[in-house]
């Protein structure tokens, strides 16, 4: 039986076992951002011609069969939906909103057999001035704003970025001489 197989101090294994989650940096991502107060949204994938001119920089992409006028395209940037939330809980009196969103954005791609290119993106916004809270309040400003960014960078272990302050008052953020963004 099992008493007679000898012993072994070595394990083997083959290494094509490892499974590669793609999904993990989301993860570090969401659980950095939640556990500093933000909260995560989501928003629809489809939008209209007008949420699509927020982000002209992108051509969105237009649906065959739309369900509506206001679900014409393929949404190019995170910021109309996050846009109208931070506005919902602004009616609401809500004196500080924290949000961020992870999901894919489509562009416009002539080069590629449907037409589009994917691409996940990452979008942060803040509204408030001031964090209420039991012992003290925080004023917020976009020294604050830097340093939880600058946190999330640290907690990813993302090295050599540095901030630089465009004319029309833009922080823009950058990895090495690569904008990543703003």
């Amino acid at each position: 039986g099992y008493d007679n197989l000898p012993s072994n101090e070595n394990f083997t294994f083959p290494v094509n076992s490892f499974v590669e989650d793609k999904e993990l940096l989301d993860y570090k991502i969401k659980l950095v951002l939640a556990n500093n107060g933000f909260n995560e949204h989501y928003s629809n994938s489809l939008y209209s011609g007008i949420d699509c001119k927020i982000n002209s920089k992108y051509q969105p992409i237009e649906i065959l069969n739309p369900l509506s006028q206001d679900m014409r395209y393929l949404r190019n940037s995170l910021l109309p939906g996050l846009l109208k939330a931070v506005a919902f809980n602004e009616k609401r009196k809500h004196k500080i909103v924290k949000l961020f969103e992870i999901g894919v954005i489509n562009r416009y791609n002539s080069k590629k057999f449907n037409k589009a290119t994917q691409y996940k993106d990452l979008m942060i916004t803040w509204m408030g001035e001031e964090m209420i809270h039991w012992k003290h309040s925080t004023h917020q400003d976009i020294y604050t704003i830097k340093g939880e960014v600058i946190h999330l960078l640290d907690m990813l272990n993302i090295e050599n970025f540095h901030f630089k302050l465009h004319e029309s008052n833009i922080l823009n953020l950058f990895i090495n001489k690569e904008k990543i963004g703003y």
